[in-house]
């Protein structure tokens, strides 16, 4: 028995390439089935990082849309609110100058006037007046715009001056 069982079989040499070729070609067959598996599997994972790509693209797109609209919508505001505010300045400007202007008209507003135009005077450093001479140019001065000199009843008036 261990002769049958130990012996070296030979096949005819045509039968032993056909079983060759049949086992070379199933494990073929079984390696292109593995092969295309995978290839499947590459290609569902590809479908899946192109949808997930995709998603975050859009989702990116999204926030940048959303960021963008805040801004303008900010910016917007903020032109409309300074718009309001400078409005408002400008009018209170307008308001003050009128309100200056009236002040001015009014009774003792040409004494302010006269005051304020004395004043420019006092910043003359190197003056070739006398005192006389410029008191005469400032009621000169007043007298052009129509102030009296302002001398109280009694005060006498400098010499020479034929007001």
């Amino acid at each position: 028995m261990e002769k049958l069982l130990l012996r070296n079989f030979r096949y005819a040499d045509a039968y032993e390439r056909s079983l060759e070729a049949k086992k070379v070609a199933v494990q073929l067959t079984e390696k292109n089935r593995k092969e295309s598996l995978v290839n499947e599997e590459k290609a569902k994972l590809k479908q899946i990082e192109s949808k997930g790509n995709a998603a975050i693209t859009i989702a990116e797109s999204e926030v940048r849309a959303r960021i963008a609209k805040v801004r303008a919508e900010a910016e917007l505001y903020s032109s409309q609110t300074r718009a309001r505010a400078d409005k408002e300045v400008n009018l209170a400007a307008a308001e003050a100058k009128r309100l200056k202007a009236d002040a001015l008209t009014q009774s003792g507003g040409r004494y302010v006037v006269a005051l304020e135009t004395a004043k420019m005077f006092d910043n003359i450093d190197g003056a070739v007046m006398t005192p006389e001479q410029y008191i005469a140019f400032v009621r000169s001065a007043w007298a052009l715009i129509g102030v009296s000199s302002g001398a109280a009843p009694g005060v006498a008036k400098p010499a020479g001056d034929s007001r």
